[in-house]
């Protein structure tokens, strides 16, 4: 609708002045109205975002779940190299010689 209304009537006009004016505000209308919409998308993500967690405190009040705990690389490390080392034999496991 921009492009037919703004831009191409003015490139009808034959006044580069006009044509001039018209891509001014057809840029500036497209470029609103693709960041009104994006700010809209984000405001309803956030707002979905806040009702989801603000219904999770009305059920499970005696908290049968388990807490949130972010995903992370070096606590997996972590336990995994724990896990190797709690089942190799004790002189390996104090020597060094096993790969890691």
């Amino acid at each position: 609708v921009f492009l037919e209304k703004l831009l191409m009537m003015s490139w009808r006009t034959g006044n580069p002045v006009l044509f001039a004016v018209g891509f001014v505000m057809w840029v500036a209308l497209t470029l609103g109205v693709l960041m009104g919409m994006e700010s809209l998308s984000a405001f309803l993500h956030a707002l979905r975002l806040h009702w989801v967690e603000f219904q999770n405190k009305f059920y499970n009040l005696h908290g049968s779940g388990r807490k949130f705990e972010p995903f992370d690389f070096a606590a997996i490390l972590a336990t995994a190299a724990e896990e190797v080392s709690s089942d190799l034999p004790a002189s390996t496991a104090r020597s060094g010689t096993h790969i890691r």
